[in-house]
């Protein structure tokens, strides 16, 4: 069975076939797909920046128009660029199908299929949290209904909508129809999102189980039956083995490298528009508590725990990396060196200069995906 049809990364291919981003579809499907996305963005975007024509302006227009836009075109920005980029999301999984094949070792097999798994649950668990919270936030659209119910007033209450939007016919008339239309465009742009993040967060896992992979085949080079062996030959086991530690290290930072020039291009736009639009929704907030506006604090305060969520989901990812590659340097750094031969002290001097630098994802050299960067920007 093809990998990319079990389990370890069904969901992640069924969600990029959904919305024409699995590279080894038919080209005239994706570009079905693309198109018809294409469309309900550019509506959902359309219907947004008309409110600037028929509204008059003002700070608090700008502002609600900003936060629901931003999303929008964070969105757009992930869809194009892993669409147009398809031949080097193509190249990850061919790398990640030929990392998968080239294992034979029953542990070295249980480890690279821990961190798949790893991948599979975050998408599971992230999946149901993302599509849960959505389905709540339009819910709310329903209050003023649930009310009349409750306790109905002489006439019923009116609907509000916390995103401004121009439809060019009366709201509250057609309400059922805005709604299924916002539902709609806000479940492809989060499938989208979701779909973009968890593409980078299983490739982050796959780097990962690389990196332990190393980690693994240093460790088992100095194992204590190896060391009893004559490692004085040229061609001993201790130098195959480091051998085979260097090369899946290197296939590491190759892979991680791909990575880097898949996404930097979409992050590098989401650093900008993501820190100016947290700031704008925790400013709308800090005066909807002062205001005490209570339906507009609710709002603003979904705006900034998902902009705060999204930040802490890319940063965790970027610190696992570098978390497992210090492991290297470490692990590499704590064996029993010093006990082999002067040509198994030079392999091991390679890697230890190799695993110094920690592996990062990086955006141009400006900013490092890790905890401390998110609580860097937070504080900022």
């Amino acid at each position: 069975m093809n990998l990319f049809e079990s389990r370890y990364f069904n969901i992640n291919r069924l969600l990029m076939s959904l919305i024409g981003l699995w590279p080894y579809q038919k080209p005239r499907s994706r570009r079905i797909k693309m198109i018809l996305v294409s469309i309900l963005l550019a509506e959902g975007i359309t219907a947004q920046l008309m409110s600037f024509i028929t509204i008059e302006y003002s700070r608090n227009l700008l502002t609600k128009v900003f936060s629901f836009s931003f999303i929008i075109l964070i969105g757009t920005v992930k869809y194009n660029v892993v669409y147009f980029k398809s031949e080097q999301v193509k190249h990850l999984f061919e790398q990640v199908l030929c990392d998968w094949r080239g294992l034979t070792d029953a542990k070295e097999i249980e480890i690279i299929q821990k961190y798949a798994n790893k991948g599979r649950l975050y998408t599971i668990v992230s999946g149901l949290s993302l599509y849960f919270g959505m389905l709540l936030f339009i819910g709310m659209f329903f209050i003023p209904d649930i009310l009349d119910v409750m306790a109905p007033l002489n006439e019923p209450r009116p609907h509000q909508l916390p995103i401004v939007i121009e439809t060019f016919f009366d709201q509250e008339k057609h309400f059922l129809f805005i709604i299924l239309n916002f539902f709609v465009i806000a479940g492809v742009i989060l499938t989208i999102l979701f779909t973009v993040e968890t593409l980078y967060m299983i490739c982050v896992q796959h780097a990962c189980g690389l990196l332990q992979l190393t980690s693994y085949r240093i460790l088992t080079a100095f194992d204590n039956r190896l060391q009893q062996m004559n490692m004085s030959k040229p061609k001993c086991i201790v130098c195959v083995k480091l051998t085979n530690a260097i090369r899946i290290h290197r296939r590491s930072l190759e892979f991680v490298d791909c990575l880097c020039s898949t996404f930097s291009i979409s992050y590098f736009f989401l650093c900008i528009f993501g820190v100016t639009s947290l700031s704008i929704n925790l400013f709308e907030l800090l005066k909807a508590i002062e205001s005490k506006q209570k339906s507009q604090m609710f709002y603003s305060s979904i705006f900034v725990f998902g902009h705060l969520c999204y930040m802490l989901w890319v940063n965790y990812f970027g610190q696992k990396l570098i978390d497992n590659s210090a492991d290297v340097f470490t692990q590499t750094y704590n064996v029993r060196w010093y006990k082999a031969s002067p040509h198994v002290q030079k392999n091991i001097l390679f890697i230890l200069h190799r695993s110094s630098k920690n592996v990062l994802f990086e955006i141009g050299n400006i900013f490092v995906f890790s905890l401390d960067g998110v609580a860097t920007v937070i504080i900022l």
